[in-house]
């Protein structure tokens, strides 16, 4: 992938940051392309987990009985991911752009949410168990599925490749170079 179709992670990030000091900019970032728009909703969903423990840490002692959460979680975790890496594997349906483009982003957030779900069975055991330690047991299984859904050049790569070995003439990049609000 050149440099020129490819944002980058900064402005991402900046803009990312920007969305939780000024939410009310948000309007000025419909007129991003695709590839940013996801990478800035990646960027928010993660700090929004980093957010969360940090709040927590002045709600909830850090000691205290894990409970069935303590349990239930790394199993629960360990299937999340599992189940994400078999979303990632799938070859994506290339016969048009916006084909190319919603399922790209239709995997983007299925994999989120099935790997925001371990996290949240954490969350509420940490609340159930009063006890921070039981969320911190869901946050890695989380931030693994996190680097597996991110839209990087290196998977974005892989996807080119599974892509040009089903015979499509489509690269993931020029599918999310449109936006899904400008398609």
């Amino acid at each position: 992938m050149n440099n020129d179709a490819d944002p980058g992670w900064g402005r991402a990030a900046r803009r990312a940051v920007l969305l939780y000091i000024l939410p009310w900019k948000w309007g000025r970032l419909r007129k991003v392309e695709g590839l940013e728009q996801l990478r800035i909703v990646w960027v928010a969903l993660l700090a929004a987990s980093g957010l969360f423990f940090y709040v927590l840490g002045f709600v909830l002692p850090w000691s205290g009985p894990g409970g069935w959460f303590a349990i239930l979680v790394p199993p629960m975790g360990a299937l999340a991911v599992a189940r994400v890496y078999l979303i990632r594997a799938k070859t994506l349906k290339g016969d048009d752009l916006d084909q190319l483009r919603k399922g790209y982003e239709k995997r983007f957030f299925l994999g989120y949410a099935i790997i925001n779900f371990p996290a949240l069975a954490a969350f509420i055991g940490a609340f159930v168990q009063n006890a921070l330690w039981v969320y911190a047991l869901g946050i890695p299984f989380f931030l693994v599925g996190m680097i597996m859904i991110a839209p990087t050049r290196r998977q974005m790569a892989i996807d080119n490749e599974r892509l040009r070995a089903a015979g499509s003439r489509f690269r993931v990049e020029d599918a999310l170079a449109k936006g899904s609000n400008q398609a």
